[in-house]
């Protein structure tokens, strides 16, 4: 196990070195000084430290993952003894060090020169007192999906024992233009909004982790893609349509609802569907006659409607949910491994309004759920006699906690 632990970071470590040197030469940069598990880069300008920040996590996903941590800042810096000094040091190196692994945070001083362009969205983490630094420093972190999924289960083992696999890192960008379709110059009580985006496969559909599959050596572990349920994305640029609506009845009561379809036109994304030694020789040559062997990018759907109740600076929510994957998707083929069918849930919350912001507080609660037949299913059923259905996992309930602010 400890071989196998070093042989692992050794890769770690040439992976993080032959992705930093490729993305900061690509971007004007220079490798100042290289710490061998860290580095401290200079670049002409903030956008271009920023768009090589997130080239570099995004690579770094790939396999062997790089958890990595990256501050930045702008500032003056010297060099004294062969060393790189200054405060632009000083506060970059506290910046990196509040991060979490695969996280991008900066100074105010970055953001004032990036907050015009579209290509970012960040948001404030608030001021921050650091060692050695007089006046407080305002943090911000690029506003991009970041997931930290797991599973923990003795059935995707082949060793029998329990065992847990994970993925983190950034989602599926999407780029979104919304367009009100009654005027907004005159005072309504409702409105309708459109809306339609991209969705880039920025999340990594191959993220892998290790699995045990030997009875007689069950901590020894080989890597292989982790479950589809919890990828960082489907490897599919899609479309998605999107319909918003409100209605204000009175000033304690409020409809809202929301509709909205992603089109996945990819068919699959290349991704083995099965864990190492899972099934029997025969279930894997039925799989692959069948298409069932590779992960597909099917489409997905929400319908939502409900009424708020405001109280003052407090607002209760009550809502139905219903939302699922198809079969059958509306343009492209319906080939490789799917989860599909559809749930129905109540989803009741609670927000507090503030000056410039809001917290909130809801739970997704299902009421009925059910999969359904996917065309890899209905052809092994045909060559077997035997119904199938692939299963699909469902939560009892989620909870969402957050805070949202404006600037």
């Amino acid at each position: 196990m400890m071989q196998q632990d070093e042989r692992q970071a050794v890769l770690i470590v040439n992976h993080y070195h032959e992705v930093l040197q490729k993305s900061v030469s690509g971007h004007g940069g220079n490798i100042l000084n290289d710490y061998g598990d860290g580095s401290l880069c200079a670049f002409s300008s903030a956008t271009l430290a920023v768009q090589c920040a997130i080239e570099i996590q995004k690579l770094l996903q790939s396999d062997p993952p790089v958890p990595l941590r990256i501050g930045l800042h702008v500032g003056e810096i010297f060099f004294e003894a062969g060393k790189v000094m200054g405060d632009g040091v000083n506060i970059a190196t506290r910046i990196q060090s509040l991060g979490l692994a695969n996280t991008i945070p900066f100074s105010k001083e970055i953001f004032d020169k990036i907050r015009n362009q579209s290509e970012f969205k960040a948001i404030s983490l608030g001021l921050f007192e650091f060692k050695n630094v007089d006046d407080p420093v305002e943090v911000f972190a690029l506003d991009i999906p970041i997931a930290s999924n797991t599973v923990v289960s003795s059935k995707e083992h082949a060793s029998g024992y329990r065992h847990s696999t994970h993925a983190f890192g950034v989602g599926d960008l999407r780029f979104t233009v919304y367009k009100w379709l009654l005027n907004t110059n005159v005072p309504r009580k409702g409105n309708i909004q459109f809306g339609l985006d991209l969705k880039f496969p920025t999340g990594n559909y191959q993220t892998v982790d290790y699995f045990y599959s030997d009875p007689a050596n069950p901590f020894l572990g080989e890597l292989a893609p982790v479950n589809v349920a919890i990828q960082l994305g489907d490897g599919g640029t899609g479309i998605t349509a999107e319909l918003n609506a409100f209605y204000i009845f009175n000033r304690s009561m409020s409809f809202y609802g929301n509709f909205f379809y992603l089109i996945s036109p990819k068919d699959q994304n290349g991704v083995k569907s099965f864990q190492p030694n899972i099934l029997p020789p025969a279930a894997v040559k039925l799989f692959h006659e069948t298409t069932n062997d590779v992960n597909s990018i099917p489409d997905n759907y929400t319908l939502r409607v409900g009424v708020n109740f405001t109280f003052d600076r407090w607002v209760a929510t009550a809502d139905l949910r219903y939302e699922g994957a198809p079969a059958h998707d509306l343009i492209g083929e319906n080939d490789g491994f799917r989860k599909v069918g559809y749930i129905f849930s109540v989803e009741p919350g609670i927000q507090y309004k503030l000056k410039t912001s809001y917290l909130y507080a809801f739970v997704t609660i299902p009421v009925d759920r059910a999969t359904i037949q996917t065309v890899p299913n209905e052809r092994q059923e045909s060559i077997t006699g035997v119904p199938t259905t692939t299963p699909g996992h469902f939560a009892n309930w989620v909870m969402f906690i957050g805070y949202t602010f404006t600037f």
